[in-house]
């Protein structure tokens, strides 16, 4: 995982320039005492994608809103996740951001299959 974000970063730096920034956010609740609490992820427990939207959402209020940076959020949605994307847009807009979905058709092509 650590290699894929490396080339990730460096791919983004690429078509943006040196002008990006990157912030690792990070839950202050322990995945193991979640896990213990919630069991492993599933469909049904997305307990794990709750947790990862408020950590990111409370970054935003904290941080973004209030200082008045542009947002680009990197999206792993495969090429042929169109409707997820366009949900992903819709919502995005909404809040003021920006969403980028390089693996879609227009970039690198990658369908579900290819990205698992």
């Amino acid at each position: 995982m650590y290699d894929h974000i490396k080339k990730l970063k460096q791919h983004v730096k690429d078509v943006l320039g040196d002008r990006t920034s990157f912030v690792h956010l990070k839950s202050k609740k322990n995945f193991d005492d979640q896990l213990k609490k919630y069991r492993w992820p599933s469909a049904q427990r997305r307990w794990c994608t709750s947790e990862k939207i408020a950590v990111i959402n409370r970054f935003y209020r904290k941080y973004i809103f209030n200082e008045g940076y542009e947002v680009l959020e990197v999206v792993g949605y495969a090429a042929d996740e169109a409707e997820r994307i366009e949900r992903n847009e819709a919502t995005q807009k909404v809040k003021g951001l920006n969403s980028w979905f390089p693996m879609r058709a227009s970039e690198w092509n990658a369908v579900e299959d290819e990205a698992l």
